[in-house]
C-alpha cells in the first residue's frame, strides 16, 4: 500500500487563487471562461479591429518585443476602407457590431488613436549592444 501523507520535513506549497493568476505588469488580464457574453463580444470586436489595422499596416508589431505600435506614416484610410468592406461582406463581423458600421469605425479610430507611435518597450536612449570588432 502506498503512503501519500506528507513527509514531516517537507513543506507543501499553497496553490494560488485560480480565479486570479499572477500576471506580469504588462500582460493583459486572462479572458477565461468566467467572462460573460458582453465581455466576449467586446474582446471579439477589439480583436477584429486590431487585425484589420495590422493587415493594412496602420498598426505594426515590434519584432523585438512583440508589442503593437502605430505607424504614423501609414494611410489610415486603407484601414477604414478594409473595415467597411469586411463589415459589408462578412455577416459575422456585422453581427458582433450589432449591424452598426459606425460602431466598428469608432472603435477602429479609438484603437488607432490610443496606440503609441513606437513600441512602448523600446527605449531609444539605450542602443542595442554592438561589439567593437575593429583591428586597430
Amino acid at each position: 500500500m502506498l503512503d501519500f501523507s506528507p513527509v514531516h520535513d517537507e513543506t507543501i506549497p499553497v496553490p494560488g487563487d485560480p480565479q486570479r493568476p499572477p500576471l506580469a505588469p504588462h500582460d493583459p488580464t486572462d479572458p477565461g471562461p468566467q467572462d460573460g457574453p458582453e465581455e466576449r463580444t467586446s474582446q471579439q470586436r477589439e480583436l477584429l479591429v486590431v487585425a484589420l489595422a495590422l493587415q493594412c499596416g496602420v498598426l505594426n508589431i515590434c519584432p523585438r518585443h512583440n508589442r503593437i505600435y502605430c505607424d504614423p506614416g501609414a494611410d489610415v484610410g486603407t484601414a477604414f476602407a478594409l473595415a467597411l468592406e469586411t463589415f459589408r461582406r462578412h455577416g459575422s463581423e456585422a453581427r458582433i457590431f450589432d449591424d452598426d458600421e459606425h460602431a466598428l469605425l469608432d472603435l477602429l479610430s479609438a484603437t488607432i488613436g490610443a496606440t503609441e507611435d513606437r513600441c512602448p518597450r523600446c527605449d531609444d536612449s539605450v542602443p542595442d549592444f554592438q561589439a567593437d570588432v575593429s583591428c586597430a
